[in-house]
């Protein structure tokens, strides 16, 4: 992946065989704030196990630093708004690296939503087939936050909240995993059903531990039905007609691409910080509410979701 509006200035890694696959010459450093001292980066990328997120994206915000941090937004919805709060005492700049906000697919579907009329259901599945990691970090609760529905499937509930914002109500059951680790303590499968004030319902099904990756987004509504998919989405009409095909070929390191170039374009913009956050919120209070179904075994309703008042969350509230 390359980028010409950035200069790399330095790494941080307590593994330091990652200068192995670095440009010669640039430091690593195993603390960040040694880091930060000797580099004094202007923006930075936090792609660390879930648990330190937080402490290193302090460190960087309250530095002035723009950060683009991998997902989830925050280890629960507790660290979420006191990441937001931050956020907003600081007047940081943060985004997230979920790359399906990034890709034209999926920004074409999004884009596609008024043309099926009243929106009736739809049904999103992601489901891989992960190698064991019941011995480290994502395996434990602590660390990773969450299994299915906060690591992977956050991509999945930050879609959802892009596209149709919040449910008034969930209900998530947990699926029988295969991996049979003692030492995993995070859930490896798991179902949903959403509902929202409108009528829509959605159904969701978040897995770690299948047979081979699948990731879909299907919606259908009075006029019609579209699915999307990494790399293609389709639109019918109510008769079950293609109307519409778009693909998108892209690798890995050129989404990656696509994500830092976005990025470098919007920082500095408060509003884009303010929406960002926003959706961060959203998509934490979702995700404790579909942990909190899971633990009762009963229905969950959402309260609504603000930004702190101080920099206009009202104008930015989210609708439960």
């Amino acid at each position: 992946m390359r980028c010409r509006d950035i200069e790399l200035v330095g790494a941080c890694d307590t593994n330091p065989d990652v200068a192995a696959h670095l440009p010669v010459g640039i430091p690593v450093f195993s603390d960040v704030d040694a880091a930060f001292t000797a580099t004094r980066p202007t923006m930075a990328i936090v792609a660390t196990p879930h648990h330190t997120h937080f402490a290193i994206t302090e460190r960087l915000l309250r530095s002035g630093v723009a950060v683009l941090k991998e997902k989830p937004f925050a280890l629960n919805v507790q660290e979420a708004h006191r990441l937001a709060q931050l956020i907003d005492d600081e007047n940081g700049f943060l985004r997230l690296a979920v790359q399906r906000q990034f890709s034209k697919v999926f920004t074409q579907a999004k884009e596609a939503l008024p043309d099926l009329g009243a929106l009736r259901h739809f049904e999103a599945v992601y489901h891989l087939n992960t190698h064991p990691y019941g011995n480290t970090w994502r395996g434990d609760e602590k660390q990773a936050g969450g299994g299915a529905m906060l690591d992977m499937g956050y991509h999945t509930l930050d879609l959802i909240v892009s596209y149709f914002g919040m449910p008034h109500t969930v209900r998530a059951v947990q699926v029988p995993g295969r991996t049979g680790s003692e030492n995993l303590t995070v859930e490896e499968s798991a179902a949903a059903i959403l509902e929202y004030a409108s009528g829509l319902v959605g159904r969701i099904f978040l897995s770690r531990c299948e047979s081979s990756k699948h990731e879909s987004l299907s919606v259908t509504g009075t006029e019609g039905s579209l699915t999307v998919a990494p790399g293609i989405f389709r639109r019918r009409d109510k008769t079950g007609e293609e109307t519409e095909v778009r693909t998108e070929s892209r690798s890995a390191a050129g989404a990656g691409g696509e994500v830092l170039t976005t990025f470098l374009a919007s920082m500095g913009d408060a509003r884009i910080a303010r929406a960002e956050c926003l959706r961060g919120l959203q998509v934490m209070a979702l995700t404790d509410a579909l942990y909190t179904s899971l633990r009762g075994k009963a229905a969950v309703a959402l309260p609504p979701v603000d930004l702190p008042s101080s920099r206009g969350g009202a104008a930015l509230a989210g609708a439960s």
